[in-house]
């Protein structure tokens, strides 16, 4: 599934009339925001349910099996509706996502990216900037649109930015056996 093919649907299928013939714009996104937490609300019930047969607890009506079904549409409806609020609030979550996943990413100084922050790397990482296998550098600086950094030897090496890719763990498996030892 495209994210964006989705919201498209999703708004599509809100405002139609063989949907809910609802226009978007018909809410305030307090509307919206409540219609996501009462779907969050569900899930969170379930939740509760689900908590009970892991603590040996009895009273649930439902099967575990039934419950783990029933949470994922609850949360799927909560998606559903997350996605309607963001486009209702004039933006697209699947960019907001991606944004907000890099960006904490870069704090934490995780490797894991989704593409949401183009170019995102801060001084101190390591990226690959072409495609040979040693073509790594730990970013020192960067002016303008390149990047400057150290290759694994301790070289001086230069990159336009935007040609710039996110080392795998190949990469820094290369990267720790090319390193000079310290003095």
């Amino acid at each position: 599934m495209n994210f964006d093919d989705f919201s498209r649907a999703n708004r599509a299928r809100c405002e139609a009339r063989d949907g809910f013939n609802h226009a978007l714009d018909a809410w305030t996104l307090s509307d919206c925001m409540t219609a996501t937490m009462g779907e969050l609300g569900e899930a969170a019930n379930v939740a509760k349910k689900l908590n009970r047969y892991r603590d040996g607890i009895s009273g649930n009506k439902e099967s575990e099996t039934a419950l783990r079904e029933k949470l994922k549409r609850e949360i799927a409806d909560t998606f559903i509706y997350l996605d309607l609020m963001a486009q209702a609030a004039g933006f697209k979550l699947s960019e907001a996502v991606a944004i907000t996943f890099d960006e904490k990413s870069i704090e934490l100084g995780s490797p894991h990216r989704v593409g949401g922050v183009s170019g995102a790397f801060s001084v101190g990482e390591i990226a690959r900037y072409n495609t040979d296998p040693t073509a790594l550098m730990k970013i020192v600086t960067f002016s303008g649109s390149r990047a400057y950094g150290d290759d694994p030897w301790g070289a001086a090496v230069g990159a336009e930015r935007n040609s710039l890719s996110f080392p795998t763990s190949e990469d820094m498996e290369t990267w720790r056996s090319k390193q000079r030892p310290a003095p």
